[in-house]
């Protein structure tokens, strides 16, 4: 079973002749991400998490049969052994959605957990176990009743006041490897993380064509702390935020730290500017960001490189080739090679033969 994200279907391989044997379409933006099937083999499950529906669909004939409203953002799932049960985590919601295999409809859900991830049954299924990624406990789950019986806590999670950037930068002091941040860089909902407002009030729509403020702010809290002068040799790079944002950024940040130091607290021993730090340590992954490209030069060329984002549903696969065409029509094939496969190579330390 394969799920494909951008076309919202569930593709169904023969292992023995790995070949396509069918597909199940799901609907129009249902961005389907994961799918299980039923012990006893009978139904095949899947979330999608912009619909906020949970698919059923009959492993024999590959028909949909079933869908299901469920909480906000359906992804991680599981079965209970004997196949009566469906426990599909929603970890925008914090809560996991129960459904009955034998009716195909939810009876409960169970709330008070947060960014419920990766549900595992007891062998008799009497019980069920769920990680909170926003919270650091494992969930105990009564399957009886389906509610939640208690808490296991695995880890302290720090506050902010607790926070001891020596300890955890102290940790990465030698090494060498880039350290990415993603499209869920504020980390909502999970303790300690400086983002402490409620994205529970935010907008799908509203979040998305902004998410690019949320890597400028650690990016330039990093810079400001003093970050790459105590680790000159530390590679922090931008990811699925594309990049042409970052000329009006860089310039603000030389202003605030030359103009408005009342606000930074924040002098370079090494006599440099953000925008320097910016030069030497860090980077940003576009996509499809013709503007950015035109503005190659004032970001820095040096520090742009282009990803597809593969197998994500924006990803520009399998149309690559032609959004590359696109985008880098007038652009010199030494600023293309360096965009697409130079700088990429050099940062990751690729061997380009």
């Amino acid at each position: 079973m394969i799920v494909d994200r951008d076309s919202n279907d569930i593709a169904f391989m023969d292992i023995a002749t790995k070949k396509i044997v069918g597909r199940t379409f799901l609907g129009n933006n249902v961005n389907p991400h994961m799918v299980m099937m039923s012990p006893d083999g009978r139904y095949v499950v899947t979330g999608g998490t912009r619909a906020n529906k949970a698919y059923v669909i009959d492993a024999k004939t590959l028909e949909l049969v079933k869908v299901i409203p469920v909480d906000i953002a359906p992804e991680h799932l599981a079965f209970s052994p004997d196949s009566r049960w469906y426990y599909q985590g929603n970890p925008e919601g914090d809560s996991i959605s129960v459904i009955d295999m034998l009716s195909l409809t939810k009876i409960k859900t169970i709330p008070g957990l947060v960014e419920p991830l990766n549900t595992v049954f007891l062998p008799d299924g009497s019980k069920a176990y769920v990680g909170n990624y926003g919270a650091h406990w494992v969930g105990v789950i009564d399957v009886r009743r389906h509610e939640l019986l208690k808490k296991i806590q695995i880890a302290e999670v720090p506050g902010i006041a607790k926070l001891d950037p020596a300890k955890y930068l102290g940790e990465i002091k030698g090494f060498d490897s880039p350290l990415l941040m993603h499209l869920a860089t504020q980390r909502a909902g999970v303790p300690g993380c400086e983002i402490s407002i409620s994205f529970k009030t935010f907008t799908p729509a509203g979040l998305r064509p902004t998410q690019d403020y949320w890597v400028r702010y650690a990016m330039t809290d990093m810079i400001f702390a003093g970050v790459f002068e105590r680790y000159p040799g530390l590679r922090v790079g931008s990811v699925e935020h594309e990049i042409s944002w970052a000329p009006h950024w860089l310039k603000q940040m030389d202003y605030t730290y030359k103009e408005r130091p009342v606000y930074s607290g924040y002098k370079s021993k090494e006599g440099l500017l953000p925008s320097d730090y910016w030069h030497r340590n860090l980077f940003a992954v576009f996509q499809e960001d013709e503007v950015g490209v035109q503005l190659r030069h004032r970001i820095g060329i040096d520090n742009m490189l282009w990803g597809n984002d593969f197998p994500h549903s924006e990803s520009t696969w399998p149309r690559s080739r032609k959004f590359l065409e696109q985008m880098f029509a007038n652009v010199p094939a030494e600023d293309r090679r360096k965009l697409t496969c130079d700088n990429a190579a050099r940062i990751f330390r690729f061997v380009v033969e």
